[in-house]
């Protein structure tokens, strides 16, 4: 018969502590510049110009349908390919802004373009800029 026989360390609870802060980080990290980056484009969405807001448009509708796993094989392949092979800290921080700010720049255009232009126009009235 066989016997399975576990032995846990304090390395492996180091060990697993440690990948618990790098996800932290990466976590945080990527969801701050995610979002910087989601509300740049959510902003230009509200522009009057219609290319700009077609050629976003377009981006957030291929990272948004796009699962993230196959955006992360996708990205890391490509680097590989172009010859800049990143670590994986780097990748995950790239793809994992990216990925976010698809959603949030569609939360921010939704936002803005929910005001309505009667109250645009009396905070105008007022006095406020766009």
């Amino acid at each position: 018969m066989y016997q399975y026989v576990t032995h846990f360390t304090f390395n492996d609870l180091i060990f697993m502590a440690q990948g618990a802060g790098i996800t932290l980080v990466l976590t945080i990290a990527s969801g701050i510049l995610g979002t910087l980056l989601g509300f740049c484009i959510g902003w230009v969405r509200t522009a009057p110009n219609r290319i700009l807001y077609y050629i976003f448009g377009a981006y957030i509708d291929v990272i948004r349908s796009i699962p993230l796993i196959i955006q992360f094989v996708l990205f890391n392949s490509f680097m590989a390919i172009a010859g800049y092979p990143l670590n994986p800290f780097l990748s995950g921080l790239i793809t994992l802004s990216i990925y976010i700010s698809g959603y949030v720049a569609e939360v921010v255009k939704a936002g803005i373009e929910s005001v309505p232009k009667t109250t645009c126009m009396a905070a105008r009235g007022l006095g406020m800029t766009y």
